[in-house]
């Protein structure tokens, strides 16, 4: 074999042997993997604070709903005549007659009157988000006197933390009575964290017509 022809050989066995890579190739690869690595994890961790917001704004939505169709139901049964709201004194509370019995079934008299069993508030525990329920039984037969609003002092005094927890981030309550008696304007307002860690509000605004006025 001529000389020629040997370094044809050895030149093609040369080309023909994969080349690695070089030390500066392998920093940049990992380099970009890297970034790539970070952006997708940033992506992601967007993605999920995103997720995270819209679900428990969702359910604040939907808490507020049920809280504040709640209310308008139990105050459709009721009476202007017997409704107290915070007022001047910037309470976040209003009380109110029912007739609901524990059964949540409306009673009436012998003449299909209603037959008042107690004094219901709904108030925000002050200096808090919690919005509570509370019940004040009377025995409206045996104490007529009993049977009508409560003075905002009586109102104030009802507000003292006690009750059932409707919801854990109202920041805003007001029933306004408009004039007349026979309707009153439920406003209800609360506070839910965003996808960018700030507060937005959620917020209700309902009529409500009371029958039995």
């Amino acid at each position: 074999m001529s000389p020629r022809t040997e370094r044809r050989q050895a030149l093609r066995r040369a080309t023909a042997l994969p080349r690695g890579m070089t030390l500066v190739e392998v920093l940049v690869t990992l380099a970009l993997l890297a970034i790539l690595t970070g952006l997708v994890a940033i992506m992601l961790l967007r993605a999920k604070t995103a997720w995270q917001a819209s679900t428990a704004r969702a359910a604040a939505r939907q808490d507020l709903q049920e809280v504040s169709w709640r209310i308008a139901r139990e105050l459709q049964g009721s009476s202007g005549s017997f409704l107290t709201d915070g007022g001047p004194s910037g309470l976040q509370a209003f009380s109110f007659v029912s007739a609901a019995s524990p059964e949540g079934l409306f009673l009436t008299g012998e003449e299909g009157a209603p037959a008042w069993q107690r004094h219901v508030v709904y108030y925000l525990a002050p200096g808090t988000t919690r919005l509570l329920r509370k019940e004040i039984p009377r025995n409206f037969a045996a104490s007529p006197t009993l049977l009508r609003a409560l003075t905002p002092a009586e109102l104030a005094a009802a507000c003292d933390g006690q009750g059932r927890l409707l919801s854990p981030r109202v920041d805003s309550l007001r029933l306004s009575p408009q004039p007349g008696g026979a309707t009153a304007i439920l406003e209800i307002q609360a506070r839910q964290g965003s996808a960018h860690g700030g507060q937005e509000s959620l917020g209700r605004r309902l009529p409500i017509l009371l029958y039995n006025e």
